[in-house]
């Protein structure tokens, strides 16, 4: 393969079949470029594809996620297993790699894994290119505890944090010593809240964490899967398990903060800027979902955004038809409303807007005329 095949000039590493690329390059499209010459990861790690083959000088690169691939992830894997070996973390031989099948939401072993991708990237440092995204820059997102000390050395807000936790019983040590009651924990080098827990302790000494990993025991021993759905441990001894099984990964630990809310109900709040201005407005998982969508009729910050995401909260007809009769829908370029309590009739009259609509997960209140949020503290 090389460069005469394409006219494009610009190049997409990825996982073709992927959701990330298909949407990136019905963006170029929409915005009249040409689509960009797609280079799969799964030909590059095998090496049926080298890059400097393709590449011209001053061409842009993109380089998208590698993930919800699993050939893509058994050659990261066995790309970082003699980095791994040698650092004594937990790690999947080469043999017993070829042996493994696709086992959907198993989490493996993500430091091994990151070492992989360490190398990958360290591949395109010098290539005759301009990056979108630089590699370093990637290396580093997908690190959390470098991209904490980072955010702290340029005066970014983050949470304060505890440092090299390697077990339950040193991350309740240290909570104890810091005066803490909540935090989180993720997998250092995870990512899609693969590996990530919220940890309570109450003041009568029971624990409560919630995540979407669950552990599975088999004549394999334990294995963790990232379910996607929301769960909640309270026996002790689950809760040290699985504590102790992210730790043989590494994890980053943060203080739990609260949440912006209203009326003591927190909601997930999302401003992204662009250019100064306001362009995205995130206000998600509210069980005042319609006093929201009231309050944004007639909020300033309406008339400068492009995308409004009110979804996975308790948003119902009152507040839609605020928004409706206000006027401000209609100079949106994406509306999410995903997991939400409209009728039929009010989804008609979001669908008619002239923007794109996310109106997936019509949900029902119950018997008491209650509803509820996707994800409850």
């Amino acid at each position: 393969m090389t460069m005469k095949q394409y006219e494009s000039k610009m190049l997409l590493v990825g996982n073709p079949e992927n959701r990330r690329v298909t949407m990136f390059q019905d963006t170029l499209l929409k915005s009249g470029h040409s689509s960009a010459a797609v280079i799969s990861y799964l030909d590059l790690l095998q090496r049926r594809t080298n890059l400097c083959d393709i590449l011209t000088p001053g061409m842009d690169v993109r380089v998208e996620s590698p993930g919800e691939n699993f050939e893509v992830e058994r050659e990261l894997l066995r790309l970082g297993f003699a980095d791994a070996k040698a650092e004594g973390c937990v790690c999947i031989d080469p043999a017993t790699l070829d042996t493994m099948h696709y086992d959907h939401g198993r989490i493996l072993c993500h430091r091994q894994w990151y070492l992989g991708l360490t190398r990958f990237l360290r591949s395109l440092r010098n290539l005759p290119c301009r990056f979108m995204n630089a590699p370093d820059d990637i290396h580093c997102m997908f690190d959390k505890t470098e991209t904490h000390r980072r955010c702290q050395a340029s005066s970014i807000p983050v949470p304060p944090s505890i440092n090299s936790v390697q077990s339950f019983d040193e991350l309740i040590t240290a909570m104890s010593m810091a005066g803490w009651d909540r935090v989180f924990i993720k997998l250092a080098y995870g990512s899609s809240a693969s590996g990530v827990g919220a940890l309570h302790r109450l003041k009568d000494g029971t624990m409560r964490l919630a995540t979407t990993t669950e552990m599975v025991c088999d004549h394999e021993g334990l294995k963790l899967y990232n379910s996607l759905k929301p769960r909640t441990y309270t026996n002790p001894n689950d809760i040290a398990k699985l504590i102790d099984e992210w730790c043989r990964h590494y994890v980053h630990v943060e203080k739990w903060l609260p949440k912006v809310g209203q009326d003591g109900y927190p909601c997930d709040l999302r401003i992204v800027m662009i250019g100064g201005e306001p362009a995205h407005l995130g206000l998600c998982n509210s069980e005042y979902s319609d006093k929201l969508a009231k309050a944004l009729a007639e909020a300033p910050i309406m008339d400068s955004i492009e995308t409004l995401d009110l979804s996975s909260g308790t948003l119902g007809d009152e507040g839609v038809e605020a928004l409706l009769a206000s006027s401000k829908l209609t100079k949106l370029k994406k509306l999410d409303v995903h997991h939400h309590y409209l009728s039929d009739d009010c989804m008609k009259k979001l669908a008619a807007l002239s923007c794109e609509v996310n109106l997936e997960d019509q949900e029902e209140a119950d018997d008491n005329d209650d509803r509820y949020v996707a994800v409850s503290e």
